[in-house]
């Protein structure tokens, strides 16, 4: 009976390390499946103060980065170098991922008005900072539907025949908004949805300093 006894102990001692021994393994395949379904990439902002440190989590944007994208993105898209009947639209397919589809045709409609008035051949366009490039908190406001809206206050600077024709301070509230994009086409995330809903571009009378940038 001690042998049996003993023997019985040994037997429900190794059921019970196969036991342990399979929820292991099961605990083993269910990390390994989530480490292969974690995303490749992760979506990061810095703000750009880090003197007294930050703490960011992926996939959340703070106004510093939401305020260059708009603009660095809006700025590329008004820079003609030799001829905007080429380069207006040469910019719009190079820069399509940062836009949504409404903003795309918007400026499509916008390149035929302008050719049609002859606003772009042999036109060149560039852009000025207008005083402080310094980020402002009153430049990015949170709108109710999750998005954006951006305040880019620029210099219009147009040359026809290298001698300049315009030159205009321009306020432009742009709508941004979230992209669930690839990052090798689109490394911000975000898009410029162009005007929100009752605003437009609108003339700034005085410009004050410029930069150039």
């Amino acid at each position: 009976m001690k042998y049996a006894a003993e023997r019985d102990a040994k037997d429900a001692h190794i059921k019970t390390l196969y036991f342990a021994i399979l929820v292991l393994l099961t605990a083993c395949l269910g990390l390994w499946y989530g480490w292969q379904k974690s995303p490749e990439n992760l979506r990061i902002t810095i703000p750009p103060d880090l003197r007294h440190g930050a703490v960011v989590k992926p996939g959340e944007y703070i106004a510093a980065t939401i305020e260059a994208f708009a603009k660095s993105t809006f700025r590329e898209l008004h820079r003609w170098e030799e001829d905007g009947a080429v380069d207006y639209g040469r910019k719009l397919f190079h820069l399509q991922a940062y836009l949504t589809p409404r903003y795309r045709q918007w400026l499509l409609d916008d390149i035929e008005n302008k050719a049609a008035a002859g606003e772009l051949a042999g036109r060149e366009r560039y852009t000025l900072e207008i005083g402080d490039t310094a980020y402002d908190d009153d430049n990015v406001q949170s709108l109710d539907d999750g998005s954006w809206l951006v305040h880019v206050r620029l210099i219009i600077v147009e040359r026809v025949d290298r001698v300049e024709v315009k030159r205009v301070g321009v306020h432009y509230p742009l709508r941004v908004l979230r992209m669930n994009i690839s990052p090798t086409k689109n490394v911000w995330g975000l898009a410029i949805d162009g005007y929100p809903a009752n605003m437009q571009e609108s003339i700034i009378e005085d410009i004050g300093q410029e930069r150039e940038s």
